[in-house]
């Protein structure tokens, strides 16, 4: 039968019909004047890419069918299928068959029902971890990969992932005021892998990464953390690292950071601070074997390729080791002995060869040290000395000017049961007498000597107590004996 009807809208139908009018098998239901669209209903199955004359035509390309299905074919080039429908009296293209580059293309929403979904690049669900409905299956990179895209002159604005989860029992289209409570899980990433155990659904759960509530949550106050999940042998993924609310990274348990090899670098902009509880400290562990190179230490850099300074545990040495740049040690401190080594000397006061403490000698002088106000060594070297001559002082008169006295100690910085203050009296002299007339052996520690309340000895606040330096008296000492022995001398009848 052939219907031709005339006018603008000229259709064209060539069809054979059955009784009751049904299309028989095989017959081609041809619409358009030049039968661009063909309808048939193929009665054996149809092999993917076969050609099926005036209905699939060249060199083609599409799936196969089973027997008894229907084939809708736009046979001019490049034509589409279009689906409408009427939305109150308003046509809208839901669906499109584009011709040009073979895609299935949508004008609307596309919903699903509930266990339903959508499996690219296969032709069923896998049922791996959980029966996922929308899935996206290959056996190459391209075809099993998910990406996502955003074309923007904004900086704001990016391609995003979005989990949100409610305490609500049925799906809603907003929140529905259902505030998650803490220990919800808002959402997890979670990777699987492939073992030997063949039972659906059982293969192993190898990582994650998963969010969770830590309180109940109120108006935009959702405090969350972030769990890091590795399996470490057996089915299940556990966690290992945690983010927190607060921005911590905590440890489930003990746990190790390192680097397959180089160096670890941590470079804060401030400090690195270790907070323990009770008992909690900073532990640098080395190999059992006690060698030196094994040893973990605290090392001091100028930049990262030259190593200043270096501290570490010596094992074969029992020490604790302090190492400068020329590698040789500068500190020792031994484990058992609790005595302190210095290799190189100590300088005090300046880094110069006379300020030099050591088993050796170094410098051309000596520098006065002092242990509180007290002096350890006083230098006489004439290097050290300028305008030489011999002394001009009366040893005897100035001798006999010097008032020597008895006293106890009133010191309250002296609290020793073995002090100062707990020896009876003493034999000495008083600092603000002597000044006048031996001011060379006067130390005021806090620079009093002008002072007017130091000067007699009345308590002040800016200065600390003045000290007589006896061993200056010393030469004073050794003239007034010469002078008394030259006078014995001319006594005794002699020159």
């Amino acid at each position: 039968m052939a219907i031709l009807g005339g006018g603008a809208t000229t259709a064209h139908i060539e069809t054979t019909l059955l009784s009751g009018g049904l299309v028989a098998d095989d017959q081609l239901l041809k619409l358009g004047t030049t039968s661009d669209i063909v309808l048939v209903s193929r009665s054996t199955a149809l092999s993917a890419d076969a050609e099926l004359s005036n209905v699939i035509e060249g060199t083609s390309d599409h799936l196969g069918v089973a027997a008894n299905s229907l084939i809708i074919s736009n046979v001019t080039n490049d034509g589409d299928i279009m689906l409408a429908v009427s939305d109150g009296g308003n046509s809208k293209g839901l669906l499109k068959l584009d011709g040009a580059d073979g895609t299935l293309q949508t004008h609307g929403n596309m919903f699903m029902s509930d266990g339903t979904g959508l499996v690219v690049g296969h032709t069923a669900q896998n049922s791996v971890g959980y029966a996922s409905e929308l899935q996206v299956l290959g056996t190459a990179v391209a075809d099993s990969s998910i990406k996502l895209g955003h074309w923007s002159t904004t900086a704001g604005n990016q391609p995003m992932i979005v989990f949100f989860r409610s305490t609500q029992s049925s799906i809603a289209a907003s929140d529905g005021n259902s505030e998650n409570q803490s220990g919800d899980r808002l959402g997890e990433i979670r990777w699987y892998g492939d073992d030997t155990d063949t039972s659906s659904g059982n293969q192993s759960d190898v990582a994650g990464i998963r969010v969770e509530a830590t309180a109940n949550y109120t108006d935009k106050v959702a405090p969350a953390k972030m769990l890091f999940r590795v399996n470490h042998g057996g089915q299940y993924a556990t966690t290992r690292w945690s983010i927190l609310a607060d921005g911590e990274l905590q440890a489930a348990a003990e746990q190790t950071i390192s680097t397959a090899s180089n160096d670890l670098h941590l470079k804060p902009a401030a400090d690195i601070i270790a907070v323990g509880n009770a008992g909690g400290r900073l532990r640098l562990t080395g190999d059992s074997d006690g060698n030196e190179a094994d040893m973990v230490g605290i090392s001091w850099q100028e930049n990262e390729a030259n190593e200043a300074m270096t501290l570490y545990y010596d094992g074969s040495a029992n020490s604790l080791i302090l190492k400068s740049q020329n590698v040789n040690p500068i500190m020792t401190f031994p484990r058992v002995a609790g005595t302190v080594i210095n290799h190189t000397g100590v300088m005090i006061g300046a880094d110069a060869n006379n300020n030099w403490l050591d088993d050796a000698t170094h410098g051309s002088g000596s520098t006065t040290m002092y242990i509180g106000n007290e002096t350890i060594t006083t230098s006489s070297d004439s290097r050290v000395k300028e305008d030489i001559a011999d002394t001009s002082v009366d040893a005897v008169e100035l001798l006999d000017k010097l008032r020597v006295v008895d006293f106890t100690w009133n010191d309250v910085n002296d609290t020793s049961d073995y002090g100062k203050n707990y020896r009876g009296r003493y034999v000495g002299m008083v600092a603000q007498e002597t000044i006048k007339h031996a001011p060379w052996i006067i130390n005021d520690q806090g620079g009093g000597k002008d002072c007017p309340q130091c000067s007699i000895g009345n308590e002040c606040d800016d200065h600390l107590p003045w000290h007589v330096e006896y061993h200056h008296l010393v030469p004073t000492l050794v003239k007034a004996v010469q002078e008394l022995n030259k006078e014995i001398s001319i006594l005794k009848g002699g020159n």
